[in-house]
Order: structure tokens, then C-alpha cells, then sequence
């Protein structure tokens, strides 16, 4: 049998954390996505149809992203990576690029690290760390880099997994020490040293004043500065196995992160700043391999064997868990709005679940997909997902179920 925390490792790149508005949604454009009001207060009656579906190569585990009406998913198959756009409303193929792949790695070669889309452009990273720019609309092949040319060299056991950002108009990479490029060209425009990428990739916010981008190293939790990558400061962790999957979380002016070295930790800042030096609260039994959490106000939820919660306010002392719903157990995507979240399931069911300080409520939920490493996005009132066989678009507004139900015009 393989270890639980190989077993879901490659979900890394990908996943993300949003909230949505049920007609009027955001872009998914990045890692994690956007941050919308709320999520639609119920899921379609009865068998839940996509609105449309294509066809995928194979298995892949890069997540998706969803900007200015096009889809960009990563994929892989015969001896192939492949970059895909579709219509975000009709799923009509919009390009393709593939590239020879035929090198072998843990779990498939194929891409992890999830596409950022910033104006008019997405950019892709593959396993061994081949980053490409293409047009959004046409696929054109603006620039090609390899990790080498920034100082990367060892992919490690699980390929580089960390997402491109956007941060204040450059494109962050993370193939050895963090690197901000030029999004036209691919130049280097500033590094910040680090010892090395972590499977997780890094967030950006304001803490203590100062807005900064955070995110594990080798063997440290950093902050780098937002304008110039100087680093600012970091904090040594325990990296259990040897790696460090989920990325932190921003909760209010706090940041939050949990994975199986450490159990889970808040931290503040000084006014400087500067992360604490002592936590201001800790979970031991919030412990994921590599599912990152996520926070809907004080409410951080994560999986632990099901869907756990804890309160940020109380020194992230454990409010519930709920591990009897099979829709709630195993490995799990969270996309959180203010009260509800969508809730998804390793055997590709998903679920709109009540959040409270008691306990959640499951307000219904649906299998639609095969199951899939790729984390999910949601954007502009859909929702898309992926399995190793499609790419699958399924409407969150309820308006496609209204239309098929309405009576033909006479």
C-alpha cells in the first residue's frame, strides 16, 4: 500500500482557495483562484448535467484557470504535455500546445503547477520546470524558459509544483530562490535567496503594514518584500517526511498554516512586519499532507480524516469535526464563500455545505466528475472540473436547469 501523504501528493500545485457570487462571479485567473461574495444557496435537483465536456489525454494533476472567457488546463498523454484553452461558455477549443515528455517521475510527469492568466497572457510551468508564456486568446508562444536559466536544478521527487503569482505586475516563479520576472519577456527583475522551492506555493497580503509574499523554502517559513523580493524575515519549521505541501493561509491580519511536520499555527505581526516569534494559537490535530485549508472569517477549515474546524479567535481550538458524511471524508478540495462552501470529494462528488460554530450542514450534493488531483475553479456563475478522461463545465446559477425546464415557445 502506498503512504497516505505520496498517495495525494501531486494534488500540491493546484490547489486553491475562492469564494464566489452565484451569477455575477469573479475570474479564477491564479492559483486560488478569486474572492467574490457568496456562493448560490443550493445545487440543481436531481441528475446534475454538465452544460459541456471535452476530452483529456490521461491523468493529470495541474489545477485550472479561468480568465477573460477562456479555460487553460494543463495536460498529459502519449509521451506529451499538453497546454489547452477552451471558450469558457461553450467549451469550443480555442488552442492547443504540446511539448515531448517522455521522462519519468513519481506519480506521471505531467504539469502540477496551476496557470496564472494576467492580462491578455497565461503563463505555465511544467514538472521539470520548462515555464512558457503564451497569448490567451491564440496560444502563441510569447516566451520559453527553463528553471535553469533562473538558478533551478533539482526538481525533486515531485517536480516543481509551486504556481506562478502575479504581484505587483511581475510574474513570481519559485525554482530555486524566488524569482520576479518581466511578464513580456521572461527577464529576471528580482530575487529574493531562499534555500530552495517547497511543494507549496506562496500567498501575498498586507501583515504588520507591510505587504509582503510568504511561503516555505526548504526548511523555513519566509517573507519576502512585494516590491523587491529583499527578504525580510523567517522561521524555521519542521518539515516531518521531508517536505511541505500546503500553502499558508490569510486569516484577517493573521497567517495560518498547518501540514504534517508541525499540526496547524497562527501567526501575528509586529507593526515592522515581522512574524511573531510565538504562535498565536495551535492545533495538533490539523495535520494535512498536502490539502492546503482554508478560512471563511475566524472559521479555518481543513481535512483531518473529514472536515474539520477551528476557531481562529480561540486559539484555533477545535469547534467540530464531521467525518460520518461520505461527501465530507477523504481527501477534499474546500472553495469557501462567506457562510457556505463547496466541498469536494476524492471519488468526485461534490457538496454546498452551512458553516456555524456547531456544526455544518449539508445542503446537498451531487457526483459529477470521476474524481481528480486537479483541484476544481469556479468562475463567472461555473463550475469546471476535470478526470482523466474530460474537462467537464457545469452551471452553479441554476439559469441552464431553468431553460432545459422551461416549455418549448409555441
Amino acid at each position: 500500500m502506498k503512504p497516505r501523504h505520496m498517495t495525494v501528493m501531486v494534488m500540491t500545485a493546484s490547489l486553491m482557495v475562492a469564494t464566489l457570487t452565484g451569477a455575477q462571479g469573479a475570474d479564477w485567473a491564479r492559483y486560488r483562484g478569486a474572492t467574490v461574495p457568496e456562493l448560490p444557496h443550493s445545487l440543481p435537483k436531481g441528475k446534475w448535467e454538465p452544460e459541456w465536456k471535452m476530452a483529456m489525454s490521461d491523468e493529470c494533476h495541474a489545477g485550472i484557470a479561468v480568465a477573460d472567457g477562456v479555460v487553460v488546463v494543463p495536460d498529459r498523454g502519449d509521451g506529451h504535455d499538453f497546454y489547452r484553452a477552451y471558450d469558457a461558455v461553450t467549451g469550443k477549443q480555442l488552442w492547443e500546445n504540446k511539448y515531448p515528455n517522455e521522462r519519468e517521475m513519481d506519480y506521471g510527469p505531467g504539469p502540477r503547477a496551476t496557470p496564472l492568466i494576467y492580462k491578455g497572457k497565461t503563463y505555465v510551468v511544467s514538472a521539470f520546470g520548462e515555464a512558457y508564456c503564451f497569448d490567451l486568446k491564440t496560444g502563441k508562444e510569447v516566451w520559453k524558459k527553463n528553471y535553469s536559466d533562473y538558478g533551478g536544478s533539482d526538481p525533486g521527487m515531485w517536480g516543481y509544483c509551486t504556481s506562478p503569482i502575479e504581484v505587483n505586475g511581475k510574474v513570481v516563479l519559485f525554482p530555486s530562490d524566488l524569482v520576479a520576472v518581466d511578464p513580456d519577456t521572461g527577464k529576471e527583475a528580482w530575487r529574493g535567496s531562499a534555500s530552495g522551492p517547497s511543494y507549496a506555493t506562496p500567498i501575498v497580503g498586507k501583515f504588520g503594514g507591510v505587504e509582503q509574499i510568504v511561503g516555505f523554502d526548504g526548511g523555513s517559513l519566509n517573507g519576502w518584500d512585494a516590491k523587491t523580493g529583499k527578504p525580510l524575515w523567517n522561521k524555521s519549521v519542521s518539515t516531518g517526511d521531508g517536505f511541505i505541501v500546503p500553502s499558508p493561509v490569510v486569516v484577517g491580519d493573521k497567517v495560518f498554516f498547518s501540514h504534517a511536520g508541525e499540526g496547524a499555527k497562527l501567526f501575528s505581526f509586529d507593526a515592522d512586519g515581522k512574524i511573531a516569534n510565538e504562535p498565536a494559537g495551535e492545533n495538533a490535530d490539523l495535520n494535512p499532507d498536502t490539502l492546503s485549508p482554508a478560512a471563511i472569517g475566524n472559521f479555518v477549515l481543513g481535512p483531518s480524516a473529514g472536515l474539520m474546524c477551528l476557531d481562529a479567535k480561540d486559539g484555533l481550538k477545535q469547534l467540530w469535526l464531521e467525518d460520518k458524511d461520505d461527501v465530507l471524508s477523504g481527501a477534499q478540495h474546500i472553495v469557501p464563500g462567506k457562510e457556505l462552501v463547496l466541498v469536494f470529494s476524492d471519488s468526485g462528488s461534490v457538496a454546498l455545505v452551512k458553516i456555524g460554530a456547531e456544526r455544518p450542514t449539508v445542503l446537498g450534493s451531487h457526483k459529477i466528475y470521476g474524481g481528480s488531483f486537479s483541484f476544481p475553479a469556479v468562475a463567472n456563475g461555473r463550475l469546471y472540473v476535470r478526470d482523466s478522461s474530460h474537462l467537464y463545465c457545469y452551471d452553479l446559477t441554476g439559469k441552464s436547469s431553468e431553460a432545459k425546464s422551461a416549455p418549448e415557445p409555441k
